[in-house]
């Protein structure tokens, strides 16, 4: 394999990897989205509110582990 191939094929890797990355990130922020929104619903709010915001909580987790990755 020469340079250049190996250098195009890291840099492909990376490529993908922030792509995937940055779809991920989307995701967390629209599924938290959607959480803050039903948790406004007050139907919703005094069943699930304790498993909303364990949810709400877990995906901050992992935003912040994905923004580290960044």
């Amino acid at each position: 394999m020469t340079t250049t191939t190996c250098i195009d094929s890291n840099s492909s890797r990376r490529s993908l990897s922030l792509t995937v990355l940055r779809w991920s990130q989307e995701r967390v922020h629209t599924t938290k989205s959607i959480i803050n929104d039903m948790l406004r619903w007050p139907e919703l709010y005094n069943l699930e509110a304790p498993h909303l915001r364990a949810a709400l909580e877990a995906l901050e987790k992992a935003e912040a582990e994905l923004n580290l990755l960044n």
